[in-house]
C-alpha cells in the first residue's frame, strides 16, 4: 500500500487490524501463473476449470512417496457438492495436474473440509451433516474397470498414497513395505505383460446380428476392436463396414459372415496405455464341456448343475470362457445298485452263521429224559 511505509498499527481502524490478524497469508499480493508469452494467466489442466465448478473449500496434505519425492495432495470442495482429490507434478519446469478421484456428496455445496492426517480421514460438512471419508480408498483405482488389469490401473493412477502390494494382489495405502508406484511418469512396467482373456464362442448363423465382448462403464477407457488373420495379421476395425464400436466398448457385427469365423481382439486403453485385453474366438465347432455335477431333481422339477472348476479334460485353460450348451451327463442305466447288492450278501451270510451257531450248540448238550439205561449203570445225578 502506498503511502504507508512509516504507519503503526495505531494509524489503522480495529476492523482493519483484526482483519490482518486473521488472514496473515494475504500480506503479499498473490501473482498468478504466467504463460510463456507472459501475458495471460496459465491453465495447468482442464481439471481446474471443467464445467466451471466454483470450489469453496480446500485441504492439503504433504505426502512422500516410495521414492522419497514429497507431493502436495490437494482436496477441493466444490458449490455443486463434490470432492475433488488432485496433485501437481512438476516435469520439466512444466506443472503437471492430475485429478485423482471426485466423490459427490448430494447437490449441497461443501462448506468446510477438515484433515485428520494421522488416520488419513478427509471430513466433509455439506447439507448441515458432516462425513467422514477415507483420504486415500486405493481399492477403487483396482476396481472401477472390470477388463482392466488391477495393478496397471493400481500403478497407472499416479496416487502417493497408494501402491500395488504384488504378494497380496491388492492396491493399499501406503505404510511400509515394497509397494510398486511411480508418480513420476506413470509407466507399468512394473506390473508386466498385459494377459489375454480368452472366451470361446460358436459362430452364430450366418447372416445374422452378433455383439461381441463386454461392456465397460468407465469412459476414460478407450476400446480398439481387431479382426485377426491366419497368417497372425490383424485389421483394425473403427470405421471398417459391417463392424460398428458401441458406446458401451462392445463390437457390433452385422451381418457376421464366414470371414468372421476368426478371433477377434480388444485392447482397453487409458491415456495411450494398455490397461486390458479380450480375445474372443469364434469356431465352427466349440465342445469345451466343463465337468458337471447333476444333483437331485427339485421340488419344481428342475435339476441344478455346478462346475467342479480346474482345467477341462480337453486342456482349455481355466481363464477361458465357453459359449454354449454343455453335453448333458449321460444316463445312468436301470438296474439294482452294487452297493444294495453287497449289503442283501452280508446280510444273508450273517443269518447262515447265526443259525449254524445255534443249531451246533443244541446238538451237544445231552439230554437224559426218557433215556434207558443197564441193569449195572447208575443214572447220572440230576
Amino acid at each position: 500500500m502506498m503511502g504507508l511505509a512509516n504507519t503503526t498499527s495505531k494509524d489503522f481502524s480495529w476492523d482493519f487490524i483484526n482483519f490482518i490478524t486473521q488472514h496473515p497469508l494475504i500480506e503479499g499480493s498473490i501473482t498468478p501463473t504466467l504463460a510463456p508469452n507472459g501475458n495471460s494467466p496459465q491453465v495447468t489442466s482442464q481439471q481446474m476449470s471443467r464445467d466451471k465448478e466454483l470450489f469453496t473449500k480446500i485441504a492439503v496434505q504433504n505426502v512422500i512417496d516410495n521414492s522419497g519425492v514429497a507431493h502436495s495432495v490437494v482436496f477441493v470442495g466444490t458449490k455443486s457438492g463434490k470432492v475433488i482429490k488432485f496433485i501437481t507434478i512438476n516435469q520439466d519446469t512444466k506443472p503437471e495436474t492430475l485429478e485423482l478421484m471426485e466423490v459427490t456428496w448430494g447437490n449441497s455445496p461443501i462448506d468446510d473440509l477438515v484433515l485428520s492426517e494421522a488416520n488419513n480421514q478427509l471430513f466433509v460438512h455439506t447439507g448441515g451433516a458432516v462425513i467422514q471419508m477415507s483420504t486415500t480408498n486405493c481399492a477403487a483405482y483396482s476396481t472401477s474397470c472390470d477388463v482392466c488389469d488391477a495393478c496397471t490401473m493400481c500403478v497407472l493412477s499416479r496416487d502417493p498414497m497408494c501402491g500395488w502390494d504384488a504378494s497380496i494382489e491388492q492396491c493399499v495405502a501406503m505404510g511400509g513395505g515394497t509397494l510398486l508406484q511411480n508418480i513420476e511418469s506413470g509407466t507399468t512396467r512394473e506390473c508386466g505383460e498385459i494377459q489375454s482373456k480368452i472366451k470361446r464362442s460358436k459362430a452364430p448363423e450366418i447372416g445374422s446380428n452378433e455383439i461381441v465382448g463386454r461392456r465397460v462403464d468407465s469412459q476414460s477407457v478407450i476400446a480398439t476392436w481387431y479382426k485377426m488373420f491366419p497368417n497372425g495379421s490383424k485389421l483394425a476395425l473403427l470405421g471398417q463396414d459391417r463392424y460398428r464400436h458401441l458406446s458401451d466398448s462392445r463390437l457390433e457385427i452385422d451381418p457376421f459372415l464366414p470371414s468372421d469365423v476368426t478371433t477377434f481382439v480388444c485392447d482397453y486403453t487409458l491415456y495411450d496405455i494398455t490397461v486390458g485385453r479380450d480375445q474372443v474366438i469364434y469356431s465352427n465347432d466349440v465342445t469345451i464341456p466343463p465337468v458337471a455335477v447333476v444333483t437331485p431333481t427339485s421340488i419344481d422339477g428342475s435339476t441344478e448343475e455346478k462346475s467342479l472348476g480346474g482345467v477341462p479334460p480337453n486342456g482349455t485353460p481355466p481363464n477361458e470362457e465357453t459359449v454354449g450348451t454343455p453335453e448333458p451327463p449321460a444316463p445312468r442305466e436301470a438296474g439294482i445298485s452294487p452297493i444294495v447288492i453287497v449289503i442283501v450278501v452280508v446280510c444273508i451270510v450273517i443269518i447262515i452263521l447265526l443259525v449254524a451257531c445255534v443249531y451246533h450248540k443244541r446238538c451237544r448238550k445231552p439230554s437224559y429224559i426218557g433215556a434207558k439205561y443197564q441193569t449195572n449203570e447208575k443214572p447220572p445225578n440230576p
